[in-house]
């Protein structure tokens, strides 16, 4: 693994992880850019989607662990 990659991991290893149900520290319900299953997430995160929104990134850049996971195996076969 490259530093880099090290130093990303671990500076997004603090952020929660969505959850299907919806609690005091995850408020937020945020649908899936790519499956549009329901998660919630903590202030941090939904912070992180409005921004990349307003700054016109993408329409909807939150990805779910399982649609991350998949596309990271799709992309690794090719």
């Amino acid at each position: 693994m490259l530093r880099a990659e090290r130093d990303a991991d671990l500076m997004f290893s603090n952020l929660s992880r969505p959850s299907a149900e919806q609690t005091e520290s995850q408020p937020h319900g945020l649908h899936c850019g790519m499956c549009g299953g329901l998660f919630y997430v903590d202030d941090e995160t939904i912070g992180r989607v409005r921004s990349a929104i307003e700054r016109g990134l993408s329409e909807n850049p939150f990805c779910c662990e399982d649609c991350e996971a998949a596309y990271e195996d799709e992309e690794q076969e090719h």
